[in-house]
């Protein structure tokens, strides 16, 4: 024990040479002892370059296993930021924070490293920093690493899907039928500020009645057949952070294959006796048909028309729900196949009003 006190003496009349030029050392000295603790403590102390102390230190304690080197608390911060939490920049997937990044003050070096959706590190203050969406952690340390303090940064996606391609469409039907499939490329989009596939969930009403769920997709998967008319559809985007954008619009399938219709043969009929004909109704004889069913047949002269002998043309159209019509023409020829009558008419009286002369062979 002797030896380490002598030791320890010769290290304080070495120390105290430069006593008056250092102060506030940030290193203290791991003695084996009380005693050695509170001399040591007492001239290291006063030492602010603790380079200098390292060296005085292993030069004048070489040999003694049982000293070593150790931080002091020297690093100390006070006001650490509180947690922070914003929304994204517009168009963004992160947000420029500029200010509640600092502490309020701090002695020694001050470094900083951060994790999570943000990585990084650097040293002083931060000041302001770019943030990714999510939740940042950030850690206030000295030059050595201790740990002086932490707070979060979390970025929210506020922003919605924005959707484009969303407009009344106005296709035609498919060749003979009465119906239009779409595809892919027929179908609103939507991109998103972070997010590039969106869940997608839609229906239609109208001409068309559907519903479909279509997850990880972006637009609709093809192959869709939607019924001539007027079919509503309606579509709602959702992104990862679960904001929303909706999407209504028209499918217009229109009907541009026009019927057909075949007449009958000509017709016959014969007049009353006033040499009168009614034309009766002729559609039922006629043969009609579409691409899209409801087609419906007319007829001109209408039925129920008075005619007499003679031929009369009957034309017959044939009109489909979008308005397309088909003709064909027949005649109805009408005769009179009724006799004549006649009857004898009444006995006839005469009387002479003078006698008749005789007869006189010499008249010429």
């Amino acid at each position: 024990m002797k030896k380490k006190y002598v030791a320890l003496l010769l290290l304080i009349c070495c120390y105290n040479i430069y006593a008056n030029n250092y102060l506030n050392s940030s290193f203290h000295f791991l003695p084996t002892n009380n005693l050695q603790a509170k001399l040591i403590t007492f001239f290291v102390d006063t030492f602010k370059d603790k380079e200098q102390v390292n060296n005085t230190i292993s030069s004048a304690f070489l040999n003694n296993k049982n000293l070593k080197t150790v931080k002091t608390s020297a690093f100390v911060i006070t006001g650490c930021p509180s947690n922070i939490n914003v929304n994204n920049d517009a168009g963004n997937c992160n947000a420029l924070i500029s200010s509640n990044l600092d502490v309020t003050s701090f002695t020694g070096t001050l470094n900083w490293t951060m994790t999570g959706a943000t990585s990084g590190s650097g040293s002083g203050q931060i000041g302001s920093y770019t943030f990714n969406v999510g939740v940042t952690t950030i850690n206030y340390i000295d030059d050595d690493g201790g740990s002086g303090c932490s707070f979060t940064v979390t970025v929210n996606d506020s922003e919605s899907p924005v959707v484009s391609n969303c407009m009344t469409r106005y296709p035609n039907v498919n060749s003979g039928a009465c119906s239009y499939v779409a595809y892919n490329n027929f179908f609103p989009t939507a991109t998103d500020n972070c997010t590039t596939v969106n869940v997608v969930d839609w229906s239609a009403s109208g001409a068309t009645t559907t519903n479909n769920i279509i997850e990880g997709k972006n637009n609709f998967v093809g192959g869709v057949t939607f019924n001539a008319g007027i079919t509503t559809v309606v579509v709602n985007f959702v992104d990862s952070s679960s904001n929303t954008a909706s999407c209504s619009f028209e499918i217009r399938v229109n009907d541009n294959i026009p019927p057909t219709i075949t007449c009958p043969g000509n017709q016959t009929g014969n007049v009353d006796a006033s040499c009168n004909f009614t034309i009766p109704d002729y559609t039922g004889l006629a043969t009609a048909n579409d691409n899209c069913a409801g087609g419906v047949v007319t007829q001109s002269p209408i039925a129920g028309t008075v005619v007499s002998v003679g031929t009369t043309n009957i034309g017959l159209t044939v009109t489909d729900a979008a308005g397309l019509t088909a003709n064909c023409n027949f005649d109805v020829v009408v005769s009179d196949t009724i006799p004549p009558t006649a009857s004898n008419p009444a006995d006839i009286n005469v009387q002479c009003l003078a006698d008749v002369p005789a007869a006189n062979p010499n008249v010429v």
